[in-house]
């Protein structure tokens, strides 16, 4: 499948802005914030159980479904991930099942008028403003969702491209004949970890490269990845890093960290300079 060379991107402006450029192989078309309620149907609001701080929160925004639907047609739902950019360099790939199957809501507001913005516990407590856009979810009664956590929340949004994993991030992707533990480590790396980091200068820009020109495999002692992707701040004081999916149990966090880690070995033999 080609890649969709389609994105929504913000305009060269302060986060604060609210206006989008619509980016097709058509050419390029702004829409303002009125023209986006119209597309995806009207305003809405969510109260969701915000995963960074803890506590439940009121958002306002666009239906992220209903607006994909808009601009791109039956093409987001067949694409390989809908890859939303940020600002930090974050770079998150949902699968549009999840997004057809859970209401998601495209925020720019606080439903309170406080101001768009939190204090991510996750992250050291750090401050951080939302804009221009934030991917929230209706996790209230999901207790799937819940389970995720703060996977899939986006913040700072300033583009959503559907992309095609193979055509788009070539260079991430497992060895031809990979075992399953590889390829399961390949999903939660891509679910968890590709949203910050790069393999072979591919995927997120917020935080190092792990495979080339040394894998992180080949200079951390054994035990010690793993350790860090489940425990990081007792490892390393004041990370920005979260802890592996915090909110599942402990078998299920271990098992992830071990198929990740099973992923980035069999990386280590596949180094593709960017």
């Amino acid at each position: 499948m080609r890649t969709l060379l389609l994105a929504l991107l913000i305009a060269a402006a302060p986060l604060q802005a609210q206006s989008l450029n619509v980016i097709t192989a058509d050419g390029t078309q702004s829409y303002e914030r009125d023209q986006l309620m119209a597309l995806a149907g009207g305003r809405r609001s969510m109260t969701v159980l915000e995963p960074h701080e803890g506590d439940e929160r009121n958002y306002v925004g666009v239906p992220a479904g209903a607006l994909l639907q808009s601009l791109f047609g039956d093409a987001w739902r067949d694409a390989g991930a809908v890859q939303f950019e940020c600002a930090d360099g974050y770079r998150a790939l949902i699968e549009p099942s999840k997004l057809a199957e859970h209401r998601a809501l495209l925020s720019w507001a606080r439903g309170d008028g406080q101001p768009f913005s939190l204090v991510n516990r996750l992250q050291n407590d750090e401050a951080v403003e939302l804009g221009p856009f934030y991917l929230v979810w209706d996790n209230l009664e999901s207790p799937e969702l819940r389970e995720q956590g703060a996977s899939d929340w986006p913040y700072q949004i300033v583009g959503i491209a559907l992309v095609d994993l193979a055509e788009r991030l070539p260079r991430v992707m497992p060895p031809p004949g990979a075992d399953e533990a590889v390829l399961r480590g390949f999903e939660a790396f891509r679910t968890h970890c590709l949203t910050c980091h790069s393999i072979n200068g591919q995927g997120g820009a917020k935080a190092p490269e792990l495979n080339v020109p040394a894998s992180v495999t080949e200079y951390l002692a054994e035990g010690w990845l793993r350790r860090w992707m489940l425990e990081p701040a007792k490892v390393r004081l004041n990370t920005p890093m979260p802890p592996l999916a915090p909110n599942l149990r402990k078998a299920q966090r271990e098992a992830l960290a071990s198929d990740i880690e099973a992923y980035l070995k069999a990386m280590a033999q596949t180094k593709r300079l960017p």
